[in-house]
């Protein structure tokens, strides 16, 4: 299948711990791929890229590359680090850094953010009930900012458990697999490029009360925005 051609936002979040040398090797070359199938242009899918090793850093922003030969290039100039892994900080990173107009992010544009990860290393903090507290929230604040995620994780853990770093979840955006090499020599890859390419179904920000109110609603259910309704004015549009 061809690649993407909309206006996307494209983060790649890549975290390295319980990553060998042969899974580095199978993952970023992944991550190419995924740029390969990507029409990077100006107007087109911008990328970006958020490394979690000892400490989470983007490492380019959606402004710096406009070529999928110059993000093919940043992404292989990037060393392996082995380190602990935080990915309730990783994604707080993403959605305060990285999703910012100073760093190219575009308004209107489709959000959307890839989670590479060890599959033992996201088993081990979904399983620690303070951690998914944590990841919980920083995903419902992802979900609130309009951005939807995506999770390829190797070692073929639970897709159930997976499903918690979920912004859309009625999206079919866990891809578990036995390695990441697997992943690029399958058909599922393809299912993984037209994920990534799909009209998004995560609401966008809201923009007024009105827009605050409806969007609270979208996503919770009216009931439980009551609150909303009662800290501002909600006037409903002619």
């Amino acid at each position: 299948m061809a690649g993407c051609s909309d206006s996307i936002d494209l983060a790649l979040l890549l975290g390295t711990e319980g990553l060998t040398d042969s899974s580095w090797v199978g993952v970023t070359s992944l991550m190419l791929d995924v740029v390969r199938r990507m029409d990077v242009s100006r107007t087109g899918v911008n990328m970006g890229l958020e490394l979690y090793q000892q400490s989470a850093r983007i490492w380019f922003d959606f402004n710096d590359y406009f070529t999928s030969r110059d993000i093919i290039s940043a992404i292989q100039n990037v060393g392996f680090e082995r380190g602990s892994t935080d990915t309730p900080n990783a994604l707080r990173i993403l959605r305060q850094d990285l999703y910012q107009t100073s760093r190219g992010d575009r308004a209107g544009n489709s959000d959307v953010a890839v989670l590479f990860i060890s599959g033992r290393t996201i088993t081990n903090e979904l399983n620690s009930q303070t951690r998914l507290r944590e990841l919980r929230e920083q995903v419902r604040l992802l979900r609130d900012r309009g951005i939807r995620t995506i999770v390829v994780a190797d070692g073929n853990p639970n897709t159930a458990l997976l499903n918690n770093l979920l912004t859309d979840v009625n999206s079919d955006a866990v891809f578990s697999v036995r390695s990441f090499s697997d992943l690029r020599n399958s058909a599922r890859f393809d299912d993984l490029i037209r994920e990534i390419c799909r009209r998004s179904t995560t609401p966008a920000p809201p923009v007024g009360n009105y827009a605050k109110k409806q969007h609270c609603c979208q996503l919770h259910g009216c009931h439980g925005c009551l609150q909303v309704a009662s800290l501002v004015h909600i006037s409903t549009p002619m």
